[in-house]
């Protein structure tokens, strides 16, 4: 078992480890996302008027599709030009969509009213874990004296610690272009520990099962998929992978098999230390 998997297990089962994560992840209700009342009124003649594909059109280029759906994503890839050819040939999928819509209840409201309510939902909790870190990432580069710089000063940077000032995006574009990185994922994290580099994904894993094992899993590509001489890849995870009553479970069994760089975000400021 690698080291820093056997101390974040041990930092994970002590007191106090989710009152600390709440300084990584403070996860909380966002504001709902009100639709400007042109579209409101034009979405409410559509749907009054019976005309299905134009709402559909319509409700595709908001932010938030009023329902959570499988199909949904599979329209909405579409080229806004090419959407309306796509839904008249699949009009099973499409019809399923437009009952769904107009049969749903949400908050004691049915119809309009009901898909207006879906479409201002505020941002899933599980959708912020990246900005979150990202702020992490900031506050730890205060506490802790990094440097915190854009690419070109992060290039030059040869001495203590860095972080590289980027995106997800930007952070795989720079890893790409710099570190021989092929992987097709963004990265949360590119840093520097005088001339080392690091690269990293970080995931919050709050529940067993389903996609939140998926997503584990998802992040060992990196770790087991990336090889260099100069760089380090980590994974950053946190949740219930750690705890000891569930170690026997799919994704925490499989962390504790590898000997990878594999641990909590509380450790990140030790793990950079340790390379200087």
């Amino acid at each position: 078992m690698n080291t820093w998997i056997k101390k974040s297990i041990e930092l994970a089962n002590k007191f106090g480890y989710m009152d600390a994560i709440m300084d990584v992840y403070p996860f909380k209700i966002r504001e709902r996302r009100p639709i400007p009342i042109t579209c409101k009124n034009e979405l409410r003649k559509l749907f009054d008027d019976g005309k299905n594909i134009e709402l559909l059109l319509k409700l595709l280029e908001l932010k938030k599709f009023p329902i959570d759906h499988p199909y949904v994503g599979f329209f909405k890839a579409e080229h806004k030009n090419s959407r309306k050819i796509l839904l008249e040939n699949n009009p099973l999928a499409f019809n399923k969509i437009i009952d769904i819509l107009r049969s749903q209840t949400r908050e004691n409201k049915a119809g309009f009213d009901a898909m207006i309510i879906g479409s201002e939902e505020p941002i899933a909790m599980n959708r912020q874990i990246g900005p979150l870190f990202g702020y992490y990432i900031k506050d730890l580069c205060t506490k802790h004296n990094y440097s915190y710089l854009d690419e070109k000063e992060f290039k030059k940077s040869t001495e203590g610690i860095a972080i590289l000032n980027a995106g997800d995006k930007k952070a795989k574009q720079f890893a790409e272009e710099n570190l021989e990185y092929t992987i097709n994922k963004g990265l949360d994290i590119v840093a520097k520990v005088n001339e080392k580099y690091v690269i990293g994904e970080a995931k919050w894993i709050g529940t067993p099962g389903g996609n939140q094992d998926k997503s584990g899993n998802d992040a060992f590509g990196l770790v087991d998929g990336y090889n260099s001489d100069n760089v380090i890849p980590i994974n950053i995870l946190d949740g219930y992978v750690w705890l000891d009553n569930l170690k026997n479970s799919k994704t925490p069994k499989t962390i504790r098999e590898k000997d990878k760089h594999i641990l909590s975000a509380l450790l990140l400021n030790e793990f950079f230390e340790s390379l200087r």
